[in-house]
């Protein structure tokens, strides 16, 4: 259920990347060797873009643009955080009264409101930050809801969920 989000939030996230730099360099400006620090960086593109991405001068206009916030470094941790979720999820790990390695970065009203960084209901609180489509959010909840309704052993103050 957690890498449904994770999977609609990265294709987003690169969405967003291809078209700035589509815009900036042309629909096919990444095959200009020109438009790249080197030749060895344009040979590695594919492999490198996330790498690219958190090294771009671009990241500020794509945290503002997409994500109403011109502070990139709560994104970038927000991403780190998501792809820690989908690697532990991806190979069986769990994540039940796991504490949560790659924290997000909070804004302050988030952890005035309790928010722990090191549990998975933060990594939860990233997901709704990052999917721009409110559908998609509403339908994650309601899926979480009838998980949370099936498990009622389920402790989820150990998760980091909020009481109320």
């Amino acid at each position: 259920m957690l890498l449904d989000l994770i999977g609609i939030i990265e294709i987003a996230f690169r969405t967003h990347i291809a078209y700035l730099l589509a815009h900036k360099y042309g629909p096919l400006g990444y095959l200009d060797e020109n438009n790249f620090l080197n030749a060895k960086l344009h040979q590695g593109f594919k492999e490198e873009l996330e790498r690219k991405l958190r090294k771009s001068k671009d990241k500020k206009k794509i945290a503002l643009d997409y994500y109403e916030t011109s502070a990139y470094i709560y994104i970038e941790s927000w991403l780190r955080t998501i792809a820690f979720v989908r690697n532990v999820s991806a190979h069986y790990g769990r994540l039940y009264n796991k504490n949560i390695v790659i924290q997000p970065k909070l804004y302050r009203e988030d952890k005035q409101n309790r928010i722990a960084p090191d549990k998975l209901f933060s990594a939860i609180w990233v997901r709704k930050q990052l999917i721009t489509d409110k559908g998609q959010w509403r339908s994650f909840v309601l899926n979480l809801s009838a998980l949370i309704e099936e498990y009622t052993v389920v402790n989820l103050e150990q998760l980091g969920f909020p009481v109320n």
